[in-house]
């Protein structure tokens, strides 16, 4: 893996996830610390690039919204089962009958073992372990179980937590559907993650002619390039452009 070139403004479509990327992963996900300052640069940045800038993120649409005060165009919430663009509408799918049979048996274990965290995300159903991570064989063992009985869910795994949930999209897809059309078509996508939900992500920006940009240290990725840290992505992501971007430039250098 490589540093990434420039963001080029003239050229890049933007898709960057929230939790690991922009802002620190927290210990519990109501506890993620926003920068006060991160929504004026979102703006900011959106502007820059013509608006060509998508969040996207495993919470759903109205957190990232909540978390940023709206400031992307486009937002994709749940892995993207759900989406929105600037006119504020916002796109996703009813309940599933199997979430709705899996809810009480998953919010049950977690009440009985009180260093885990529930989380009820109305198509999505996720236990976070970062308090206990001894307890990962079994909670996917768990899970495991649970989706043999429901065979339209799929499991998700991630930093730290296991998810259930509907099947029909993910990070990818939401990638490809927005290159599309305007004001993305004819870009190139960037795709900024940390996290293995992120990799359906990197590899549609790779498809489309575009590159992922893992956050954290290189590691096996279908990302081609890395930065370290949210800072690090932070800064390549609002770095001053006193003159625009070279039109000629290559992304793939």
């Amino acid at each position: 893996m490589r540093p990434p070139p420039p963001l080029d403004p003239t050229r890049h479509a933007l898709f960057v996830d929230f939790d690991g990327t922009l802002v620190e992963i927290a210990p519990h996900p109501d506890q993620v610390d926003v920068p006060g300052d991160l929504p004026p640069r979102l703006r900011a940045l959106a502007a820059t690039v013509g608006g060509r800038l998508a969040l996207v993120s495993g919470r759903p649409v109205t957190a990232i919204d909540r978390y940023t005060q709206g400031a992307a165009p486009y937002a994709a919430g749940l892995h993207g089962l759900e989406w929105r663009g600037p006119d504020g509408t916002r796109h996703g799918p009813a309940r599933a009958p199997g979430i709705e049979a899996l809810r009480p048996r998953l919010s049950a274990f977690a009440a009985r073992r009180p260093a885990l965290y529930f989380e009820d995300k109305g198509v999505t159903l996720s236990l976070h372990y970062r308090g206990a991570p001894e307890a990962e064989p079994e909670l996917l063992a768990l899970a495991e179980g649970l989706l043999a009985e429901e065979p339209g869910l799929i499991l998700q795994r991630g930093k730290m937590v296991v998810e259930i949930r509907t099947a029909g999209a993910d990070k990818g897809s939401v990638v490809t559907r927005l290159m599309e059309a305007p004001p993305f078509v004819r870009h190139v996508p960037v795709f900024l993650g940390d996290d293995l939900t992120d990799e359906h992500g990197f590899a549609a920006a790779a498809r489309l002619g575009g590159l992922g940009i893992r956050i954290g240290a290189p590691a096996p990725s279908s990302a081609a390039c890395f930065l370290p840290d949210v800072c690090a992505a932070r800064d390549w992501l609002f770095a001053p452009r006193a003159t625009p971007a070279d039109p000629a430039a290559d992304l793939s250098r």
